[in-house]
């Protein structure tokens, strides 16, 4: 026969190992998003980065063609700059990507970093607009974006350490 001393014995038994089965399942799964969510902050720094990079090539490449329009006919070089307006819309927009990312990320001085760094962008394209063959212009602005450059991949790397511990 069952005593009362056998029957407590196993209730005991089976609540404290469910209870240290719950709370082991607790603090695994915990640890797990904790991973989950830093892959995903990581994964959202290489997308910024990759918008980034993609929006400075196009400008790169704009102003290889619009420095390199020096004697070029009157009606080509026109139309040559409204492609480059055109194409540094398109980096424009690669760069907002990369700043709405970097809001999302949560980050204000990779925002604030990529707005500096947008407005340099937006500044060069209205010297070109203005003076295309003012090469002068062209390369302090330049200097400036490449600088702006160095300080987004700063604040990228800075972010991304952050996310790793």
């Amino acid at each position: 026969m069952v005593t009362y001393a056998e029957i407590l014995d196993s209730a005991v038994k089976i609540g404290l190992g469910a209870a240290i089965s719950g709370i082991a399942t607790y603090y695994l799964a915990k640890l797990n998003d904790k991973q989950v969510f830093s892959k995903t902050k990581r994964d959202l720094l290489e997308r910024i980065s990759l918008a980034v990079e993609k929006s400075a090539g196009m400008i790169a490449r704009e102003m290889m063609i619009v420095q390199g329009l020096d004697g070029v006919p009157e009606d080509k070089r026109k139309q040559d700059l409204q492609k480059a307006d055109d194409r540094f819309i398109k980096a424009g927009d690669e760069h907002n990507i990369a700043e709405g990312l970097a809001a999302l990320f949560g980050s204000p001085d990779l925002t604030r970093t990529l707005r500096s760094y947008g407005d340099l962008a937006l500044e060069l394209r209205n010297v070109v607009r203005a003076k295309p063959l003012d090469h002068e212009s062209q390369d302090l602005v330049i200097a400036q974006i490449n600088s702006a450059r160095d300080e987004i991949n700063s604040a990228i790397k800075s972010a991304y350490e952050k996310t790793a511990t």
